[in-house]
């Protein structure tokens, strides 16, 4: 059954639509010119992008549409803590990316130079060297949480994780496996980051979808009249 409230507030923005058009310009319904004046009032007449809400009666009586808006009207306030739960995740994290690797994920264009004071000139192909920084590294907080984020969602995760076993140090470019104590940091960043807080935030849908289902259900069902319970 469709919801009377959408229907009374479309019919009533439409009448105060036509009644801001009436004191505007009397004459536009019989002649269709537009005239002067009020101009004001023309403000008034934002109302009729209301008329665009006439597509939500549909949801009102289609029962997997009004579940789905129900379901995503009610997550809003567990998925808003689910994401400070995620940010003091993440931040942590983040935080112990940067002791373990801050400054430490550069190298030189010219993969033969290893030290930064070296990097310098050309290189044998007559290419100018620089000292470069990783895309992903945890210079900071703000590249940290990006670092963090990025193997959360599992993105080439394995290629940052052995650029981050190779780093030495702020001036020396990478050695392979230098550290590979580090590989225990980049694992649980993926557990913790790419299945533990998605699969909260999926739970939260998940748990939000059900209590809309039921609700739903409940709704269908005829309601018996009290006076028939009581005999």
């Amino acid at each position: 059954m469709a919801d009377p409230r959408l229907d009374s507030f479309i019919v009533v923005t439409s009448i105060i639509d036509v009644l801001i058009t009436v004191i505007i310009n009397p004459q536009y319904y019989t002649t269709g010119q537009r005239q002067g004046g009020l101009g004001a009032l023309r403000l008034l007449r934002a109302f009729k992008i209301f008329r665009a809400l006439r597509p939500l009666r549909v949801i009102a009586l289609a029962t997997g549409l009004r579940v789905l808006v129900s379901t995503l009207l009610s997550a809003v306030k567990p998925v808003m803590n689910t994401i400070l739960i995620a940010f003091a995740i993440f931040s942590a994290l983040a935080i112990l990316g940067q002791q373990f690797l801050a400054g430490k994920l550069n190298l030189c264009s010219d993969p033969r130079v290893f030290e930064m004071h070296n990097c310098q000139g050309l290189d044998e192909d007559g290419l100018l060297r620089s000292w470069q920084r990783r895309d992903i590294n945890f210079d900071n907080f703000g590249q940290s949480m990006r670092a963090v984020f990025t193997l959360a969602t599992l993105d080439s995760w394995t290629q940052h994780m052995w650029a981050g076993v190779d780093a030495t140090g702020r001036r020396t470019g990478p050695i392979n496996n230098n550290s590979p104590e580090l590989i225990l940091y980049y694992i649980v960043c993926v557990i913790v980051g790419g299945f533990l807080v998605i699969n909260i935030f999926v739970g939260v849908f998940v748990d939000c979808y059900s209590v809309a289902s039921n609700n739903a259900i409940v709704e269908r069902r005829p309601r018996l009249d009290p006076a028939i319970l009581r005999d």
